[in-house]
C-alpha cells in the first residue's frame, strides 16, 4: 500500500477519535467502537513501512485515545455545557420517574425552562437535586440544541474544557508525530533490524 495512503488513514483514525467522543454524547456509542477500529487499523497499515515496530505506534497511539475516552467520560458533558449551554432562570420541575434499579439507580426529573423540557439525573444520595415536582429551580444549566440533559449550575466545571481540549490536542499530536515520521526504504529497514539484533546481543 502507497505510504501517502497509509498516512492518511492514520490521520483519519486519529481524527475519528473525537468524533467518537461527539457521538457519544448525542447518543451514539457505536461510533465510539468504530473509532477505535478505525484507528486500530490505520495505525497497523503505517508502522508497517517506518522503523517503528507495529507494538509499540499501537500502545502510544491506544493509551492516547484511551486517556481521551476517560477524560471524556468525566469531562465531556460540562465541556459541552461550558460551550454551549445557557442559563435558565426559575425553572420548573414537572415531573418525576424512576430508573431501572438493576441496570440504571437513578431518579429523573422533568424540568421544563421556557418552551423547552428537558431532564435531570440524579444518582446517590449525594447528588445535587432539583427538588420534585412543583418545585421551582432558581437557576439550571440546558443545552439549547437538546444534546444534553440539563444540568445544575455546580455540576458545570468550566475547568473540564481544558481537560478534554488538551487530551484531544495530545491524542491528535501523538497521531501527528507517528503520520509524519520519515519512512525508511526495504534497505535501510533491513539495516536497521541488524543493528537492533546487534546491539541486543551486546547488551
Amino acid at each position: 500500500m502507497d505510504v501517502v495512503v497509509k498516512r492518511v488513514l492514520l490521520v483519519v483514525g486519529v481524527l475519528l477519535v473525537p468524533a467518537g467522543v461527539v457521538g457519544f454524547l448525542v447518543g451514539a456509542p457505536v461510533l465510539l467502537g468504530c473509532a477505535l477500529l478505525v484507528l486500530g487499523c490505520a495505525a497497523g497499515f503505517l508502522v508497517k513501512s517506518t522503523l517503528w515496530r507495529g507494538q509499540h505506534a499501537g500502545w502510544v497511539l491506544g493509551l492516547s485515545a484511551g486517556v481521551l475516552l476517560v477524560v471524556s467520560a468525566f469531562s465531556a458533558e460540562s465541556a459541552w455545557l461550558t460551550l454551549t449551554g445557557r442559563v435558565e432562570r426559575d425553572c420548573l420541575v414537572v415531573g418525576h420517574r424512576v430508573g431501572d434499579r438493576e441496570r440504571n439507580p437513578a431518579d429523573f426529573y422533568s424540568v421544563r425552562c421556557g418552551d423547552l423540557v428537558t431532564e435531570h439525573v440524579e444518582n446517590g444520595l449525594r447528588a445535587p437535586r432539583v427538588g420534585e415536582a412543583g418545585d421551582v429551580v432558581p437557576e439550571f444549566v440546558v443545552d439549547p440544541r437538546g444534546v444534553l440533559r440539563g444540568k445544575l449550575p455546580e455540576e458545570v466545571r468550566p475547568l473540564a474544557v481544558w481537560e478534554v481540549g488538551g487530551a484531544a490536542l495530545a491524542h491528535v499530536a501523538v497521531g501527528a508525530w507517528f503520520a509524519t515520521r520519515r519512512v525508511l526504504d526495504p534497505v535501510e529497514r533491513a539495516v536497521a533490524r541488524a543493528r537492533e539484533r546487534v546491539a541486543r546481543e551486546f547488551d
